[in-house]
């Protein structure tokens, strides 16, 4: 690399390329500005108040059964439940006498039907 690796002339870097001091980097999300303004108008229009009327409705609709208030209303409380991550578990092979081995199948074992016996799957 050259002295300067942008075509671009001074452009907050240093002769390495990298970010010199005081530049933070960027100019950032260009939306920010205006979703925080968005979320300031909403503040100002909403009060203590309204969000409680709110927050007793949707305690009354779970009440009721209605499912989807249900999950808004625990996930907003205690959270979303944690994703399940499978066990990372070595294939398990079956020996059967000295010389033959059978690896699991593609499906695991719990791809047996009931009854079938591990010669008809293989």
């Amino acid at each position: 690399m050259g002295d300067n690796p942008s075509p671009n002339g001074d452009n907050g870097r240093d002769a390495a390329g990298r970010f010199a001091p005081g530049n933070a980097g960027g100019p950032g999300n260009p939306r920010a500005r205006h979703s925080a303004a968005l979320r300031r108008a909403l503040l100002e229009a909403v009060s203590d108040d309204d969000i409680r009327l709110v927050v007793e409705k949707l305690v009354e609709l779970a009440k009721a059964g209605d499912l989807a208030a249900i999950r808004e209303l625990l996930d907003r409380t205690i959270g979303r439940p944690a994703p399940v991550s499978e066990f990372d578990v070595p294939p398990v092979q079956i020996t059967i006498g000295p010389d033959r081995v059978f690896p699991e199948p593609p499906g695991g074992y719990e791809s047996y039907r009931a009854g079938d016996s591990p010669a008809e799957v293989l």
